[in-house]
């Protein structure tokens, strides 16, 4: 049984759902075969270095077939197997990935107060480069989930908005009170200032479809405009003492 679980190499039902799956095994049989879906490419990695890759199909896995393994053979084996690391990447479009999280502190231009934003929805995405994927965002470790990729590129997003959302509440004079009623421009705004960062982006073998944002949720830090805020504060009284609290500049030391 064992050596008839060796004879196929391929992503198991249950995990096909994962961007990355790595094979566990590290000494590849020779004459066993890769199984490589229609969404997918599988990628040799030896010492963190990309050695191989494998479009879809079936492929023996052989230096006669793939040449590239005829350098990495494992001679503890006597010649019987191949030592490398195999990745298999999903190439289909992902979708449904959830971000969201805080923007920034904006003062809103309606009233004065200051508000944090923070912004909640969702976006597809897909490898474009799964090679440049591997060596430059995921690495040559075991991805048990999506979390290493989705999570960096909501983080990339987030930077997007953090920037242009802030930029046009300031420049369009855009109330945070009805801030949702300008969703469609905020995603459309997010979509041309992603240009920008889609280098970046396919630096790291990945890019995205965008999506929607979904929720945008405001938490006003005072119940007063903040000059009034900020006076109250600077006149405020020390409890118990009837006095006045003292602001001063800290002295400064050259």
């Amino acid at each position: 049984m064992a050596l008839l679980g060796r004879e196929f190499i391929a992503v198991p039902d249950d995990k096909k759902q994962q961007i990355v799956f790595k094979w566990h095994d590290v000494s590849l049989r020779r004459f066993s075969k890769v199984i490589v879906e229609p969404d997918q490419e599988a990628i040799f990695v030896n010492k963190g270095q990309v050695i191989g890759v494998l479009p879809p199909g079936r492929h023996d896995v052989d230096a006669d077939e793939l040449p590239f393994l005829g350098a990495f053979i494992d001679r503890l084996t006597g010649g019987k197997a191949y030592r490398a690391e195999l990745f298999f990447v999903g190439t289909r479009e992902y979708t449904d990935n959830p971000f969201g999280g805080r923007i920034d502190d904006v003062r809103d231009p309606q009233t004065g107060m200051l508000v944090t934003l923070r912004v909640f929805g969702e976006y597809s995405m897909k490898v474009a480069d799964p090679v440049a994927l591997i060596t430059n965002l995921v690495g040559t470790v075991d991805v048990s989930d999506n979390e290493a990729i989705t999570g960096w590129m909501s983080d990339q997003l987030l930077k997007v908005m953090r920037t242009d959302v802030t930029r046009q509440i300031v420049r369009n004079g855009w109330p945070i009170l009805g801030l949702s009623a300008f969703t469609p421009d905020i995603e459309q705004s997010v979509i041309e200032a992603r240009l920008t960062n889609l280098p970046f982006e396919a630096e790291h073998g990945l890019d995205d479809a965008w999506g929607h944002v979904h929720e945008i949720d405001s938490s006003f830090h005072d119940v007063f405009p903040l000059h009034q805020s900020r006076r109250i504060r600077n006149n405020s009284v020390t409890p118990g003492t009837g006095a006045r609290r003292c602001h001063r500049r800290p002295p400064s030391f050259v």
